[in-house]
């Protein structure tokens, strides 16, 4: 099991995340710039909808069926 290192050495903090995504974008423009093109802009994240499956499969038929009427 040494091997496998401890449970928390899987996990990444925030911090981590954020700067790795700093990182490639970095990288992406630096890329670009060698090619001489323009980056494209930056899209926007999708918001996190807590919801199962279910429940946001349940308000999509709702919805769909309530402009049918």
């Amino acid at each position: 099991m040494d091997d496998l290192g401890s449970v928390s050495s899987r996990f990444v903090s925030q911090s981590e995340l954020e700067e790795a995504k700093k990182r490639r974008e970095e990288q992406w423009k630096a890329a670009y710039a060698r090619l001489g093109q323009k980056p494209p802009e930056p899209t926007q994240e999708e918001v996190y909808d807590g919801r199962s499956l279910a429940e946001k499969l349940a308000a999509n038929k709702h919805k769909k069926n309530g402009s049918r009427r």
